[in-house]
Order: C-alpha cells, then structure tokens, then sequence
C-alpha cells in the first residue's frame, strides 16, 4: 500500500516541528514482487536480476548512485559527493526491504560513520516524498529519482565512491511465451539506445 502525498506530508511537519526527534515510517503491505505475478507481465526492468533459467536478460548497466535533496538545497550545485560530507545532515535512511538500504548500510560501513537519521522509511516512494518535501537528504540510485528529477523538484549529485557492490539494471523477459511485436521494438530501442532512466 503506497504512502498516500497528504501522509508523508503530515511526516515532513512533524520532522521539521521536532527536530529532536527520529521515526521509521515502514510500510505495512508491501507489493507482491513481479516475479510473483508472471501472468501480467511479461518483460521488465528488473535491479540486480538473479540469473534464472525463466528468465532472459538481454541488456543491462550499472545505476549510478547518488544523494537526493530538494532542489535548490546548497549541495545541489555539486558535480559529486562524498558519503562523509552527509555527517551533521538530516537523512531519511533507506530500510529493508529496498535495495538501496543494504548499499546505504554498507556506505556507512565502510565510512565508519553512523548519519544522522531524521526519519526513515521502507518505501522508495515516500523517501522520495520526504525529500522533495525537505524532511532530509537521502541516498538513492539516479532511477529512484527519475520523474522528480525531470519535474525539478528534487536535485541528485553523484557519490564519488564507489559502492561496494554496484546495483545493476537488467532489461529482462520472461523465456517462455511470446513478445508481442510492439514487445520486440521496445527491447531493440532500449538495446541500441539505453534509454533507462525514465
């Protein structure tokens, strides 16, 4: 069940009215994985894909990950960030069970920093939501952020580390059952021109 705007609205009010004060917004029921549905849906773009005899994988790359913050914040102007340079900020941390919150934890690792956590969700929709709200600053993948980035409400610099196990973007179908013609054009466009981010 999808955080509803008004929700994480109410979330950003109160972060911002106690500032003190830390809350993990999880969500209850998340969505059945795709692969659980494989009658309605026959190709996808699927992150770091698992190799499966049911499935082809027929391109992939690597996500760039970066730092997401309301646009306009001071950071925003930064062609990259350093994991260490978030120390002192408020951070919506990423939790399970999103990709990014394992890279996320892995980051402070190895930085042997422990963030300043202001709220934190398991929704990548509402860690959008909050910092396009300004409740904090977030680490995600550069897709996670697509639409806002386009809309130009949210901004998204570069972590110049590297991560230690980079997210990969598969675009993928199933190997059993037919692609339809307007299927097949669709995987040779995005084959030939990676057209992946939107």
């Amino acid at each position: 069940m999808a955080e509803s705007p008004r929700r994480s609205e109410a979330r950003a009010r109160f972060r911002r009215a106690v500032p003190g004060r830390s809350r993990p917004l999880r969500q209850s029921r998340p969505p059945a994985p795709i692969a659980s549905r494989p009658e309605r849906r026959s190709r996808n773009r699927s992150a770091n894909p698992q190799s499966s005899r049911d499935i082809t994988v027929r391109a992939f790359r690597e996500v760039p990950l970066g730092v997401a913050m309301p646009a306009g914040h001071a950071l925003a102007g930064r062609s990259g960030l350093r994991f260490n340079q978030l120390a002192g900020l408020d951070v919506i941390r990423p939790l399970p069970p999103l990709e990014i919150a394992e890279q996320f934890a892995a980051l402070e690792a190895a930085s042997g920093l422990q963030l300043r956590t202001a709220l934190a969700a398991n929704n990548i929709g509402m860690v959008r939501s909050l910092v396009a709200r300004g409740a904090g600053l977030s680490v995600v993948s550069r897709i996670d952020v697509a639409a806002e980035l386009q809309q130009g409400v949210i901004a998204f610099v570069p972590l110049t580390e590297k991560p230690l196990r980079p997210t990969t973007l598969a675009l993928c179908h199933a190997r059993q059952g037919q692609l339809s013609s307007a299927a097949r054009l669709l995987m040779r466009i995005a084959e030939e021109r990676e057209v992946w981010d939107g």
